[in-house]
C-alpha cells in the first residue's frame, strides 16, 4: 500500500487520485506480478477441475448464524457489542459469550445479559488467550454459518443480513468478508484512523472500503473483521491455531484462501464498526511483536502453499458391496487424473513425505475398522447406504463423509471432524485432499515452533538417486572427518528407493565405522526439495549440513562448521567453498569464470563473512543451516530444485531469503571446504547454455514469486545484450572463455525476455484467477 500523505491539503488529492484509479477497477482487469503466485496455487491444487464445495452440507442447523464473542476483562465495552447483535435486522442467530477468565466484573455482566436473551450462551474457561477461547466456542455452535466478533467491536444492524444473503446467493463461496469504519473509544467516526489508511478513500470519515482481490492475501491481511463463514470448513481446515496468537485471524483466512473459496461481499458499504483504543491489539502491535509474527506466519504459510501444490498419496479400501467398490473405482480414476499417488496392494508408495490420506468405505457405520496405517495424516470414514449415522465415532476418525444422495440428519461430532456430506465424486476428492493437507500443514506447523530435544551437533544429510559409486566416494570422506563420530550423524536420503538399492555400501561405512550413526531414508516423490526436506524431518543435529553426493568433503568440515557456529550465534546459515575439479580432458573453450556454471563456490574473502545480497548466498554442495530456523521457514520449496515443478535449481536460495525475511543472518566460512567431482561428460556447451538459461529464468521466478524486492529494469536488459552482444565478437586479449561466457549469457538474455512476454499475455493481461472464476 502507498504512504497517505500527513499535510491535509495533500491527504484530500491523495484520496481523488485514489477514488479515481479504484473507478477503473484496473485490479480485475489485470494480473499483477504480486497476484501470480495464487495463480500457481490454484492451478497446483485443483488440477483440470476446480474445487466446488457448493454440494457440500454440514451438521450446522439451517439459517442460523453463531456468533462467538470471546471477552478477557472486557467488561468497559462488552453490553454496547452485545446490543449491536440484539439489534440485527436478522434474527435467526445465537450468541456464545466465552469469558475467558476474566478477572473484572466481566462474569457478572455476562450471567446478567444471557438472563435477559435467550438466544446468548454462556461459556466461561481459564485463560488460554483468544485463539483457545474461539475454539471452545466454536464447539458449542449449532449454526450453518459462523462467525466471531470482539467485545469492543460493534455490528451495524444489517451485518449478519449482507453476509447470509450473500454466502446463500452464492453456494460455491465458502466465507465473505464486508467493509467496516473505524471508530474510537468513545464510538465515534475516526477519521484518517491508523488502520487501512489507503482504503478509507470514501466521503465517509473512518469508511474502509476492502480490496476484493483475494490472491494478493498471502502479501498482507485484506479481509478485516466483518466476515463469515460456512461451518463445514471447520472439518476441512481446522480450527485457530494457539500457535498464532495476535496473528490467529490472518493465518486462519490465509488457510481459507488457500484452500477454500474465499471472496468479498457484493454488498458495498460498512456493515461493521472497529473501534481503536488504548487497549485494543491494533494500539499494542509493536509491544506484541505482531509485524514480527506476521513475517514468520507469512513465511510458513509460503510452505504451506507449496504443500497445498504438490500431490498426494492416497490409499482407499472399502467393503464388498457393490455400490461402495463402485464409488472407490471413481474415487481412484478421479485421482489418477490429477496425477495423485495411489498407494494399494497392487502398488505400493514407499517413502512419501507429502500428505497421505486413507479412506475407509462401507455401507454402514456399524463393523469398522480399529486402526489405519501410521503413515497417513487423516483416516476418512466414507458412509455410502445407512442413513443412520451415529453420533459419536472413535477418535481414530478424523473426518466423517456421507455419500448418499438422501439428507439425513448430520450429527456433530467432537472436534469438527464430521458429519459433512456429499455425492459428488469430484467434491469428495476435493474435500478430503483439503482435509488431508491442512493435518499436515497442522503438523508441520507443530513441529516449526516447538522445541525438540537436538542430541547431535550435526546431521549431515546425502540425497541420492545415482549410481552407488558416487555415494561411496561421498561417504568415505564423511566418515573420516576431524570431528568426533559421537557428535555427528549420517542420513541418506534414497529419492529413487524403487529402482537404487545402497545397504551393502551403507553396511561396508558401517564396519568401517561403528560409532557414527548412518541411516536410509525412503523418499518419493522425486526432487531434491523433497528429500532435503525428508532429511530435515529424520534429523537430530542441532546443525543439518547438506552435501552433494558427488562431492568430497574436506576432513576438517565439520570442525569448522562448528567453530563458525559457535563463533556467530546469530548465523542462521552457513555455506562454505566448493572447488570443482576440472575435467581432464578439459575443453579448449573451459575456462575463467565458467566454472560458476558448475557451482563452483570463490567467497570473495579469505576468512568469516556476513552475506548482505542475495547474489552472495551460499548454494550448492556445501550448505548448512541451523535445525530450528530451517523448521521454522517450513524447509524447502519443493517447485524450486532439481526435479521441481517450476525450476532445476535455487532452492537453497529461496530458503536463505525466507531465514532473512526472518532477520537471519547467512554468511560463508571459506575454510569450509568440499570438492565438487562432476562427471566430465556434463562439461559441455549445451550443458553450459541450459545452466544459464534455467539461472535467469530462475531469477524470473525469484521476482514473480515476490523473493525479490526489485526486478531487472527492462531498459538496462536491452543495454546489457546489446554490451555483451558487442563484447562476444569484438577483439579481446581475454580469450575463448570469455567470448563463450558473453555468448550463453546472451542467449540467456534473449530467452529471459521470451519469458517476459509469455507472462505478459499468459499472465498480466488476463484478469486475475479469482475474477475468472465464478464471483
Amino acid at each position: 500500500m502507498l504512504p497517505v500523505p500527513q499535510h491535509p491539503v495533500q491527504r484530500l488529492i491523495f484520496r481523488g487520485i485514489r477514488r479515481t484509479v479504484r473507478s477503473f477497477d484496473v485490479y480485475s482487469r489485470f494480473t499483477t506480478a504480486a497476484q501470480i503466485p495464487y495463480h500457481y496455487l490454484l492451478d497446483g491444487r485443483d488440477g483440470i477441475v476446480a474445487r466446488d464445495f457448493s454440494t457440500l452440507r454440514g451438521p450446522g442447523q439451517k439459517g442460523l448464524v453463531s456468533l462467538i464473542l470471546p471477552v478477557y476483562n472486557g467488561e468497559a465495552y462488552l453490553e454496547k457489542a452485545v446490543e449491536s447483535i440484539r439489534n440485527q435486522s436478522y434474527e435467526q442467530w445465537e450468541l456464545i459469550l466465552v469469558d475467558d477468565g476474566s478477572t473484572d466484573g466481566t462474569a457478572a455482566l455476562i450471567h446478567r445479559l444471557a438472563a435477559e436473551e435467550p438466544r446468548i450462551r454462556p461459556f466461561r474457561q481459564d485463560n488460554q488467550k483468544l485463539p483457545a477461547a474461539l475454539n471452545a466456542g466454536h464447539k458449542l455452535a449449532q449454526g450453518e454459518f459462523v462467525t466471531w466478533t470482539s467485545c469492543d467491536n460493534r455490528l451495524k444492524a444489517n451485518f449478519l443480513e449482507v453476509l447470509v444473503a450473500d454466502l446463500q446467493a452464492r453456494p460455491w463461496v465458502d466465507m465473505v468478508f464486508g467493509d467496516m469504519e473505524v471508530i474510537n473509544e468513545r464510538g465515534e467516526a475516526y477519521a484518517d484512523a491508523p488502520y487501512y489508511p489507503g482504503y478509507q478513500y470514501t466521503k465517509n470519515p473512518g469508511e474502509i472500503l476492502l480490496p476484493g482481490h483475494v490472491s494478493l492475501l498471502h502479501r498482507w491481511n485484506c479481509v478485516g473483521a466483518a466476515f463469515l463463514y460456512r461451518r463445514e470448513i471447520l472439518a476441512l481446515i481446522g480450527t485457530y491455531s494457539t500457535h498464532q496468537f495476535t496473528c490467529e485471524d490472518y493465518d486462519f483466512w490465509l488457510r481459507v484462501n488457500a484452500q477454500l473459496c474465499l471472496r468479498h461481499s457484493k454488498h458495498h458499504g460498512s456493515i461493521y464498526q472497529y473501534r481503536i483504543h488504548d487497549q485494543s491489539l491494533t494500539a499494542q502491535s509493536k509491544t506484541l511483536n505482531i509485524l514480527d509474527r506476521q513475517a514468520a506466519l507469512l513465511c510458513l504459510d509460503e510452505a504451506r502453499r507449496d504443500i497445498i501444490s504438490c500431490p498426494m498419496a492416497w490409499q482407499i479400501e472399502s467393503d464388498e458391496s457393490a455400490a461402495c467398490q463402485a464409488l472407490a473405482q471413481r474415487l481412484k480414476t478421479a485421482i489418477t487424473d490429477k496425477s495423485h499417488a495411489l498407494n494399494g496392494s497392487d502398488k505400493t508408495v514407499k517413502g512419501w513425505v507429502l500428505p497421505q490420506a486413507w479412506v475407509y468405505i462401507c455401507e454402514s457405520a456399524t463393523a469398522l475398522p480399529e486402526s489405519f496405517p501410521t503413515d497417513c495424516h487423516s483416516a476418512v470414514l466414507l458412509v455410502l447406504g445407512d442413513p443412520a449415522l451415529p453420533p459419536t465415532l472413535p477418535p481414530m476418525w478424523t473426518l466423517a463423509i456421507y455419500g448418499g444422495s438422501d439428507a439425513p440428519p448430520l450429527p456433530a461430532l467432537e472436534q469438527h471432524r464430521g458429519w459433512i456430506a456429499t455425492d459428488n465424486t469430484a467434491c469428495l476428492v476435493h474435500a478430503i485432499q483439503c482435509h488431508t493437507t491442512a493435518r499436515f500443514c497442522a503438523e508441520m506447523e507443530r513441529k516449526a515452533l516447538a522445541s525438540e530435544e537436538e542430541t547431535l551437533s550435526f546431521s549431515v544429510i546425502i540425497c541420492t538417486n545415482r549410481e552407488p559409486a558416487f555415494l561411496a566416494r561421498c561417504l568415505d570422506a564423511l566418515r573420516a572427518q576431524s570431528l568426533s563420530p559421537e557428535a555427528y550423524e549420517i542420513l541418506v536420503v534414497n529419492n529413487a528407493p524403487e529402482l537404487r538399492d545402497y545397504t551393502s555400501i551403507l553396511n561396508a561405512i558401517r564396519n568401517c565405522a561403528p560409532r557414527l550413526q548412518i541411516r536410509e531414508i525412503a523418499c518419493q516423490p522425486p526432487g531434491l526439495s523433497h528429500a532435503r526436506n525428508a532429511g530435515l524431518r529424520h534429523a537430530s543435529g542441532r546443525i543439518i549440513v547438506y552435501v552433494d553426493d558427488d562431492s568430497i568433503a574436506e576432513a576438517n568440515l565439520l570442525e569448522v562448521l562448528q567453530e563458525a557456529y559457535a563463533a556467530d550465534p546469530e548465523a542462521a546459515i552457513i555455506g562454505g567453498a566448493i572447488d570443482l575439479m576440472p575435467p581432464d580432458p578439459m575443453p579448449r573453450w573451459f575456462g575463467g569464470n565458467l566454472t560458476r556454471f558448475w557451482s563452483q563456490l570463490t567467497p570473495k574473502q579469505n576468512s568469516y563473512y556476513r552475506c548482505y545480497s542475495w547474489m552472495e548466498y551460499p548454494y550448492g554442495a556445501n550448505w548448512s543451516a541451523r535445525r530450528d530456523v530451517l523448521r521454522q521457514i517450513g524447509g524447502f520449496r519443493s517447485h524450486y530444485g532439481a526435479g521441481g515443478r517450476m525450476a532445476t535449481r535455487g532452492e537453497e536460495t529461496v530458503a536463505a531469503l525466507a531465514a532473512a525475511r526472518l532477520g537471519k543472518i547467512i554468511a560463508i566460512e571459506p575454510r569450509a571446504r568440499v570438492l565438487h567431482a562432476i562427471e566430465a561428460e556434463r562439461f559441455t556447451l549445451s550443458v553450459l547454455f541450459r545452466t544459464c538459461r534455467e539461472s535467469f529464468a530462475v531469477r524470473r521466478l525469484y521476482a514473480k514469486e515476490g523473493q525479490l524486492s526489485t526486478t531487472m529494469k527492462k531498459e538496462s536488459a536491452f543495454f546489457k545484450r546489446v554490451f555483451r552482444f558487442l563484447r562476444a565478437g569484438a577483439p579481446n586479449r581475454k580469450g575463448l572463455p570469455y567470448r563463450v561466457e558473453q555468448l550463453a549469457m546472451l542467449a540467456s538474455l534473449w530467452h529471459s525476455t521470451v519469458l517476459f512476454f509469455s507472462d505478459l499475455f499468459c499472465y498480466h493481461l488476463k484478469r486475475p484467477v479469482e475474477s475468472r472464476r465464478r464471483k
